[in-house]
């Protein structure tokens, strides 16, 4: 019989696919380590789980001679049950082998299995034996031990990405507090102290001086609502109560009109438009204005005095547009993320926003069965790039619902 290799060197080997999340990896290398040195045909493996305490099978392999579907139907799960009620090993020999067909002639080894936030069961399945001598169970008893000792590690795991997960969502709730404070403490303090030096008795503003402070009164009471109304559309996406009223509409005209209303705001220094001619899909026009307008504010915030360039491209029954600028671009590491809520990309202090932006384009394309995705280089620029079905179909007609 080959030596198996010492225990504590493999699952030292192991632990690396638990900490990466893939306990079922490292029982699969534990197993092809001991079927070098420990005959088994059917392998399964069984926990207690849900609020009934239910035995299910979490792992199955089927390894050994003459594989075949009827070998891959059998997994102990009587014996398994009986391990379950008794709490100790159990073991099943059939009463008069059949030589010629192994499959109707199961031994079959139960092992309990108990760790700290587990109880489950391990089945072993010879076809035809030979059967399970002491020696045998004993061997089997040290691999069940191990495969234990893997659950442990994988449950312990589980707490620890539990506790970051708990962690994470608590530093964004800290995070999303303060950017929220910032962002309506920023206007708000901007609305009292232009308002409290036009009401001051003891000076007297010129008609120039007094439109100029009106005008910034109004500039940040829209920014106020604007924050207000993200807040707003942010949890009404987040809990599916976003209303989408889909109608063909032209998406080149739609397209122009966010595009004059930026440019006679003088915010963009030059905005390049392309498209094809006639592109007719089924959207919400007042809800496809707000992605290219979140785009836009993002372009404003992120790469300041960029070109925008703007495309629109037929594309086998869909639409192809790509918001294009030659901006400083976003990190790789910080690109899986700007479209969750509340994200904003480190480093830009001056960039004022809540984070929701972006997560509002990407649930309000999702809410149009598109897609909307983004590809960026340092000093090069960033492209973010959306899809949209050219016809809802019938896929629309759940947005139309009150």
């Amino acid at each position: 019989m080959v030596k198996i290799e010492d225990p504590i060197k493999v699952l030292s080997e192991l632990t690396g696919f638990v900490q990466a999340g893939n306990w079922r990896s490292a029982i699969d290398n534990l197993v092809k380590t001991w079927r070098k040195a420990f005959i088994v045909d059917n392998l399964a493996l069984y926990l207690l789980e849900g609020p009934g305490l239910n035995l299910n099978p979490v792992y199955a392999r089927s390894l050994g001679r003459g594989r075949r579907s009827g070998a891959d139907a059998s997994w102990g799960e009587n014996l398994a049950n009986k391990v379950i009620d008794s709490g100790k090993m159990e073991h099943f020999s059939p009463a008069a082998p059949t030589s010629g067909d192994r499959i109707s002639s199961p031994f079959i080894l139960g092992l309990p299995l108990k760790c700290v936030d587990c109880t489950g069961v391990l089945t072993m399945i010879r076809f035809g034996g030979p059967k399970f001598t002491r020696k045998h169970i004993q061997q089997a008893s040290i691999f069940a031990e191990m495969i234990t000792n893997i659950l442990e590690r994988k449950f312990h795991q589980d707490k620890i990405d539990q506790l970051e997960t708990v962690r994470n969502k608590t530093q964004l709730q800290d995070d999303f507090i303060a950017t929220i404070s910032h962002d309506l403490n920023t206007p708000l303090g901007f609305i009292k102290g232009y308002t409290s030096s036009l009401l001051r008795n003891d000076v007297t503003w010129n008609e120039e001086t007094t439109r100029e402070f009106l005008a910034i009164i109004d500039d940040e009471t829209d920014r106020l609502i604007g924050v207000i109304h993200q807040l707003l559309d942010s949890a009404r996406l987040k809990d599916g109560r976003m209303l989408m009223k889909f109608h063909p509409i032209s998406l080149g005209s739609l397209t122009k009109q966010v595009v004059d209303r930026y440019k006679t705001l003088n915010k963009i220094p030059e905005i390049h438009f392309s498209f094809d001619k006639d592109i007719q899909v089924e959207a919400d026009p007042v809800r496809l204005s707000q992605v290219f307008e979140n785009l836009f504010d993002n372009a404003i915030k992120y790469a300041p005095g960029s070109p925008i360039w703007i495309s629109l491209k037929k594309q086998k029954g869909m639409v192809k547009i790509d918001f294009k600028d030659i901006g400083p671009g976003i990190n790789s590491e910080d690109l899986p993320f700007i479209f969750e809520r509340f994200y904003r990309v480190p480093g830009h202090i001056d960039a004022r926003g809540s984070g929701l932006g972006l997560y509002i384009c990407d649930e309000l394309i999702r809410a149009h069965h598109g897609n909307i995705s983004v590809s960026s280089s340092q000093e090069k620029g960033t492209i973010f790039q959306i899809k949209l079905p050219i016809s809802q179909g019938d896929q629309g007609a759940e947005f139309l619902k009150e």
